[in-house]
């Protein structure tokens, strides 16, 4: 040992290298630990950039799917009131009648009052109240195809 320290330059000399050499293993060991730390990160980054990308497709899969059932949603709503306005033509133009009107069983009139004010001699509902009765029932096949549209919607984004 004496020798050593002698070869070394002397007791101080041989301080520093012991220091020196620690230090080396202690930086040594660092650089391991670093190493491996290193790779766990790489790992975490591509496994990150993995879940990533299957949530942009599972996104990408669902905006799809909302924008087709919003496109199915408008051609039936087309379609609709399509079929709202050729009915309501017909109903003006004279081609469809809904029902007959109600009519009261005939009551002896008061002396001087006029009869059949209440149009009662024509066959079929007023104009007004066809047009009333389409356009209510389009408005309620309306709500019942939002409220379709609604449960769809909702039945995507839970799959």
């Amino acid at each position: 040992m004496h020798a050593l320290v002698k070869l070394l330059g002397g007791v101080r000399a041989s301080v520093f290298a012991a220091v020196a050499l620690v230090a080396l293993a202690a930086a040594g060991i660092q650089s391991w630990r670093l190493s491996g730390a290193e790779a766990e990160l790489v790992a975490l980054d591509q496994r990150a950039k993995a879940e990533a990308a299957v949530a942009a497709e599972n996104l990408r899969l669902k905006t799809a799917e909302i924008k087709a059932l919003q496109a199915k949603f408008k051609e039936i709503e087309d379609e609709a009131q399509a079929e709202r306005d050729r009915l309501l033509a017909d109903l003006a133009d004279g081609r469809r009648r809904l029902r007959e009107r109600f009519q009261c069983p005939a009551a002896p009139a008061p002396a001087g009052a006029a009869g059949g004010g209440d149009g009662a001699g024509q066959g079929g509902l007023l104009a007004a109240d066809g047009e009333f009765l389409v356009r209510f029932a389009a408005e309620c096949d309306a709500v019942a195809r939002r409220l379709t549209l609604a449960q769809d919607y909702i039945e995507s984004i839970q799959r």
